[in-house]
């Protein structure tokens, strides 16, 4: 299976054309002038502490977050965000219902002492393959993708920390919609110090 990656380095890089499924996009409004919104989770309802994960519903639209592990650690949130409870598992968003074809979020890694970056890359893998990686600065970490087909999974990783400083994948303030159809390629990116690879997965 292939799995098309996108890093974003720290320093400006030439920006090498991939070959995706979709489009990520760093810049909210070219994200929201590029869909149409079905709903948004801010996740007020969550409390600190452990939960096995959490069912969504809007309409037609349905979506689950848990643990990536069967029968895994779950969740163990902060006041208002869902965060895992173990810093070897990757969080799964699950999607039911209508078919979704772009999201957004806050995505970000945190350690045990609630400290956020510490050298922590996400990785946010789509079903169709496409892949994304940023370093976790802030909670304010902006995420957004879209395609024109629709997608079943969103998984959130990381790469980084230690056994010694394990550190969590978090997530708030999560959008889904339908890419407005276009002809051609979606908005260019927008952003400097970009690079993009092909891997193949075995």
């Amino acid at each position: 299976m292939d799995t098309k990656r996108m890093f974003v380095g720290l320093s400006l890089c030439a920006l090498v054309a991939p070959s995706l499924a979709g489009e990520f996009f760093f810049f909210e409004e070219d994200f929201l002038a590029s869909v149409n919104v079905v709903d948004t989770n801010t996740f007020d309802e969550v409390v600190s502490g452990p939960a096995a994960g959490y069912s969504y519903s809007s309409g037609e639209y349905g979506y689950g977050i848990s643990s990536s592990i069967s029968g895994g650690s779950g969740l163990n949130n902060g006041d208002g965000y869902v965060q895992l409870a173990d810093g070897n598992q990757s969080m799964l968003i699950s999607m039911s219902g209508a078919p979704v074809t772009a999201f957004s979020a806050n995505f970000w890694a945190v350690d045990d002492t609630g400290f956020t970056g510490a050298g922590v890359y996400i990785i946010i893998t789509i079903s169709n393959g496409d892949e994304f990686v940023h370093s976790s600065t802030a909670p304010d970490n902006f995420f957004s993708y879209a395609s024109e087909t629709a997608f079943d999974s969103i998984e959130i990783a990381f790469s980084g920390g230690s056994s010694q400083v394990p550190v969590y994948a978090a997530v708030d303030n999560f959008l889904i919609a339908q890419t407005i159809p276009a002809p051609g390629v979606l908005a260019m990116f927008g952003f400097g110090g970009l690079v993009a690879t092909r891997r193949r997965r075995v």
